[in-house]
């Protein structure tokens, strides 16, 4: 990446320049600047009432493929709660626009109605936009869903949560620290503002202890010339979920790389980077607050953590291999060949043969599933059925 930027139509916000120029050396981490870009209170991605999925936002996400992605997860949610004897609790962090967990909740009402009658789904959303949009799309679900802001104040209310955890790409947007190899010597990339008040990168050699300790006990080892992101956050984020989770599973789905993955030469210059209207942008410092930001997630590390956490890794799969082994196929719908292609049962064929295909999302994504104090994990529908031979489920549409 090159040290100076040249941006057009750079979006002000003067809360980043406010930091960079209050800074002891005129200049910020990239964690603040990522913090700042996405979850400024007033100009933050993230918090912007905007439409950020689906064809008029920036991105897609696998809920917003087809419902039927989070149909196939409460299928699974459903498996764990009975074999387990859980609560019929689900905590979402990160909801979005609420696709994920209206998919959800309604297969549990038309498939599960003795769970959903009990069931309690959280939800801790950062975004005022996205809590709105929330309450509007899952008010079909009265009674059943609870909208948090704070994680605090959600825990206050539940304690010692009984159930299930999970996210779906949340830790691939945490503020991240960019790092590189130059000369032996470990460099941060940090933001600066160019003299025409565009957002420069200027790399100084590492002094956060922080950082240096994550690199010496996380890794990896960058080759020279090499560079990667560091999320200290996601460590805090682990330590906090399974201090809170008293008995049940985290369902953790993003897309990332192992160690070894990432100091492949195809990586040499990490993996930050912007989506602004589906177009992939290299340089994260192009339209602050005006697109997403992500990095993948470090797999190896995210595992030890969780261990580390005394939680026992159960499923570590790619989301194609997942979703066909929690049952997706048993959505397929039968179709004479001829019909409307634009019909919902095409549609809902087509959507599960792109969700498990071997190459794309189903690629990209893991699944990777932590437990704590249960004991019948080898009886999980998930491990028990032949996912080629189930039985058809009941249309949802129906």
């Amino acid at each position: 990446m090159p040290q100076r930027i040249n941006i057009q139509g750079v979006l002000k916000l003067e809360a980043i320049r406010s930091l960079i120029r209050n800074s002891s050396d005129n200049a910020i981490s990239f964690a603040r600047f990522m913090e700042k870009a996405l979850y400024d209170e007033t100009g933050g991605y993230y918090t912007k009432p905007r439409v950020k999925v689906g064809s008029r936002g920036d991105f897609y996400t696998s809920p917003h493929v087809h419902p039927v992605f989070a149909w196939t997860f409460g299928r699974f949610f459903a498996g764990v709660i009975r074999t387990e004897s859980l609560r019929p609790a689900v905590c979402e962090w990160g909801a979005g626009d609420g696709a994920f967990a209206s998919g959800v909740l309604d297969y549990m009402k038309k498939h599960e109605p003795d769970l959903y009658r009990e069931m309690s789904y959280t939800v801790i959303e950062q975004s005022p936009h996205h809590r709105e949009l929330l309450n509007r799309n899952l008010s079909g679900h009265i009674n059943k869903v609870y909208i948090f802001s704070d994680p605090e104040e959600c825990r206050k209310q539940f304690p010692g949560l009984e159930g299930i955890v999970f996210s779906n790409e949340l830790l691939d947007a945490f503020p991240v620290h960019v790092v590189e190899n130059i000369g032996g010597v470990i460099h941060e990339s940090f933001v600066t503002e160019g003299s025409e008040g565009q957002f420069e990168e200027v790399k100084k050699p590492c002094v956060n202890g922080e950082i240096l300790d994550w690199l010496k006990t996380y890794g990896p080892e960058l080759p020279e010339g090499h560079r990667t992101e560091i999320a200290p956050e996601v460590k805090d984020w682990i330590s906090s979920v399974c201090d809170w989770l008293a008995r049940g599973v985290t369902v953790t789905v993003d897309y990332g790389y192992t160690g070894e993955e990432l100091v492949s030469p195809e990586l040499r210059h990490g993996s930050l980077r912007g989506y602004r209207e589906h177009r992939m942008v290299t340089d994260p410092l192009a339209f602050p607050g005006g697109m997403d930001l992500t990095s993948h997630v470090h797999w190896d590390t995210v595992c030890r953590l969780f261990k580390d956490n005394d939680m026992n890794l159960e499923i570590n799969e790619k989301q194609g291999r997942f979703l066909t082994k929690a049952g997706i196929l048993s959505f397929v719908e039968q179709t004479d060949g001829a019909g409307n292609p634009f019909s919902g049962a095409i549609r809902q064929n087509r959507a599960v043969a792109s969700l498990t295909a071997p190459a794309g999302t189903a690629r990209a994504f893991s699944v990777n599933v932590h437990s704590k104090n249960l004991t019948g994990q080898k009886s999980w529908p998930y491990f028990k059925e032949d996912p080629y031979s189930l039985k058809k489920d009941k249309s949802m549409t129906e």
